[in-house]
């Protein structure tokens, strides 16, 4: 079975996961956030965003090939093809403050992605 990583549960990566994994039964969709209330809310019937029939959709492939998960590193690792839909904000504070994308999370998932290709 195909396994899909996606990291960053907003707006984003939540309805296109749940296409994917709503469209495609036969293919293991992990959707990924360090923010554990967030990983709670999508496995307990609270949708954190509203897109007309994610419910429904949300509610027909959980558990069966969507999951909702912290464990960031694991599915990473055991994907097959990763998407990543992590936040950039605005930078706050030092160069670039007020205008360029704050790449932060970017950076961390890609960083580790690069590290499971190499398997190191």
């Amino acid at each position: 079975m195909v396994k899909i990583c996606c990291t960053g549960d907003g707006n984003v990566g939540g309805p296109t996961m749940e296409i994917i994994a709503f469209k495609c039964p036969s293919i293991e969709v992990n959707f990924v956030d360090n923010s554990k209330s967030h990983i709670v809310a999508w496995n307990n019937d609270k949708i954190l965003l509203y897109e007309l029939n994610l419910d429904d959709v949300l509610q027909q492939c959980r558990y069966k090939n969507l999951f909702f998960s912290t464990d960031v590193e694991k599915h990473v690792y055991e994907s097959d093809v990763g998407l990543i839909s992590d936040n950039t904000t605005t930078i706050t504070r030092g160069l670039g403050a007020g205008s360029a994308a704050n790449l932060m999370y970017l950076k961390s998932v890609a960083w580790m992605i690069y590290c499971r290709c190499l398997k190191i």
